[in-house]
């Protein structure tokens, strides 16, 4: 007997359950995306400390990935903030293990 292979945005789930997951999670951020578009900058840190907390939590991949979407685009957006602020960079963070030269 063949196992049903359910596909939500293009990611495949093996079960049922885990497919139900995503589709909920799929309306969720949809319902996000549209209100995010009509939100200001203030109101979308807002959001994204919210998702944070974990009030508002995914169930499944879709939900971390759109997670990891918009701390991206938070990253960015402090940037772009202080590239025009004309602050100083923040310093880098040293790498744990550096490559050895060789001889």
């Amino acid at each position: 007997m063949a196992q049903k292979i359910y596909v939500v945005e293009g990611r495949k789930f093996r079960t049922e359950a885990d497919y139900q997951n995503a589709l909920k999670d799929q309306q969720v951020i949809e319902n996000l995306r549209v209100q995010t578009k009509k939100m200001s900058l203030a109101d979308q840190k807002k959001l994204l400390e919210v998702i944070r907390s974990g009030r508002c939590r995914f169930h499944s991949i879709l939900g971390q990935k759109y997670r990891k979407h918009l701390r991206r685009k938070d990253i960015l957006f402090r940037k772009k903030i202080q590239k025009q602020s004309g602050r100083p960079k923040l310093p880098k963070i040293e790498k744990k293990h550096q490559r050895k030269k060789k001889l």
